[in-house]
């Protein structure tokens, strides 16, 4: 049991380890999906708002392209674009090649974004952005392109500081997560850091904002950003799944402390009730067959005394004095069952139900029972009809104790049968077994009393039970339950049918199998 237990608790503490993996799994993938879907739309809004800009001020455009050095341009288009960013970084209109066609004389725009510039000028694809670093503000680029006229095409270029992409990530990651935006280098195996929920990387205090390959190891979902260059990484916080371990092994330990405290004292307490039931057992056999035996004694001196008055030894009697002694005789007969039923059950509960097992003949032992049996079922105006014909396949059995079911089922059939019924007796091969069904035509058992059958002490109220007028019936309630436990002692089987409600009439057969020798 101790050791039950001790694995029980493990499998629940490591089922509650892998679900707390799963959950983080879960909270994880759902972050990073926020992430994923926020970034993503960001940048696609922003893109969608440069063109918008782009279109609706095509004029102011097309003027400071061609006026390239008049600062009140510049000034005036700076103003009409912050109305639609207010926090934007820097902008730029470059030529076809991706030329700037004025200075940026405060150094604004980098190597890096020139470089994009003239990468998104020789191809027609869209710009993929990522985070330029800048001692005024790290930064991604928003490139579309315009019509100048006259056959020529222009490139405005926004510049966007990337701080809003960290609070996008605050707002998302959950406690116990640390998610990232990434930019892979294919060419030197090599992911470079570029935003957190901290903010973007020049705000953190590391040397070298590559990823270590331990915390390589530490990622445990790996996302792609549409749209960017980017990708957005959980990453598994060790100390937490450590310290989740740690609670689970002392709160598992707990728990089997307390448990083995408790099992201690129930053992102890079991010791002690199982020597007073041993103790109170012993004490219920030893009276119960002092009792059984002191009434069987008695009760059959009594029996054999009636029947020397009934039979006329001891001298005439009348048929009133006939007719009591008969009542007397039936009585006795009853307590002696009752005795015997008892004693049975003693044998039964202490497990020491003795069968002598012989190859036996069943149609023999059958006839035999149904022929002693006669006269008790002329006392409620039934018959008991042999179906020819019967197996003659022999089984190893006991014969009185067969015979003692069998008894029990034509009794049965008798007293809760139809009035004037005619009991079929059976004894059919099926398959391996041979059965022994007894079947009458009355009312059937009630619905309700159907799962009580084989219970000991149980009997059903029976309103339409086949007695004549005067006529006591009385039962003990062990008949059955003693038939189930001989034919399983057998190897047996034992069973009835009834008939349901709407079908009235049609009866019940009880049965028992026993296996061919």
């Amino acid at each position: 049991m101790i050791v039950l237990v001790a694995a029980m608790l493990g499998w629940i503490g490591y089922a509650r380890l892998a679900a707390f993996h799963q959950h983080r799994l879960a909270v994880g993938h759902e972050s990073l999906s926020g992430v994923e879907k926020q970034v993503g739309f960001y940048i696609a809004e922003k893109q969608r708002m440069v063109s918008v800009f782009a279109e609706e001020q095509i004029d102011w455009l097309r003027a400071l392209a061609e006026n390239p050095n008049n600062d009140e341009l510049q000034e005036n288009l700076g103003k009409l674009l912050r109305r639609y960013f207010p926090k934007y970084f820097t902008f730029s209109i470059t030529d076809q090649d991706g030329a700037p066609l004025f200075e940026d004389f405060d150094g604004l725009i980098g190597e890096l974004c020139l470089a994009d510039i003239r990468q998104f000028s020789t191809t027609r694809h869209s710009y993929h952005p990522f985070i330029h670093p800048n001692p005024e503000g790290y930064h991604f680029d928003i490139m579309v392109r315009y019509d100048q006229g006259a056959g020529i095409q222009r490139i405005f270029f926004v510049s966007f500081l990337a701080d809003t992409l960290g609070d996008i990530i605050r707002g998302i990651q959950s406690p116990g997560h640390q998610i990232m935006l990434i930019m892979p280098r294919k060419e030197t195996d090599t992911d470079m850091i570029e935003v957190s929920a901290e903010g973007v990387r020049n705000q953190w205090i590391r040397d070298d904002y590559r990823l270590s390959a331990s915390e390589k190891q530490r990622i445990t979902i790996r996302h792609d950003i549409p749209g960017t260059r980017w990708q957005v990484v959980d990453f598994h916080n060790t100390d937490l799944h450590n310290n989740f371990r740690n609670k689970l092994l002392a709160e598992s330990s707990s728990i089997f402390l307390v448990f083995l405290t408790i099992a201690a004292g129930l053992l102890v307490r079991l010791r002690q009730e199982e020597q007073q039931r041993t103790h109170a057992e012993q004490q219920k056999q030893a009276l119960m067959s002092v009792v059984s035996h002191e009434f069987r004694s008695p009760t059959s001196v009594i029996k054999g005394a009636l029947d020397l008055v009934a039979d006329g030894d001891a001298g005439k009697i009348s048929e009133d004095v006939r007719k009591y002694i008969r009542m007397a005789q039936s009585n006795t007969s009853l307590l002696m069952r009752l005795v015997d039923d008892f004693l049975d059950l003693q044998k039964i509960e202490s497990g020491n139900l003795s069968l002598s097992l012989v190859p036996t003949r069943l149609s023999e032992v059958v006839s035999e029972t149904v022929a002693r049996n006669r006269l008790y079922a002329e006392q409620f105006s039934v018959r008991y009809v042999l179906k020819q014909p019967l197996a003659e396949d022999t089984v190893l059995c006991d014969s009185q104790r067969i015979e003692q079911v069998l008894s029990n089922f034509l009794s049965n059939a008798a007293k809760y049968g139809a009035r004037e019924d005619s009991i079929e007796v059976a004894v059919r091969r099926a398959d391996k077994h041979l059965r022994v069904s007894v079947t009458d035509h009355g009312p059937g058992i009630p619905e309700e009393f159907l799962p009580y059958v084989f219970t000991r002490f149980a009997m059903a109220h029976a309103p339409h039970m086949n007695h004549k007028k005067g006529q006591k019936l009385q039962s003990s309630g062990l008949g059955l339950s003693i038939a189930k436990a001989i034919i399983e002692r057998h190897g047996g089987n034992i069973g009835f049918d009834t008939c349901t409600q709407d079908h009235r009439g049609t009866g019940t057969t009880f049965w028992f199998e026993l296996p061919v020798r």
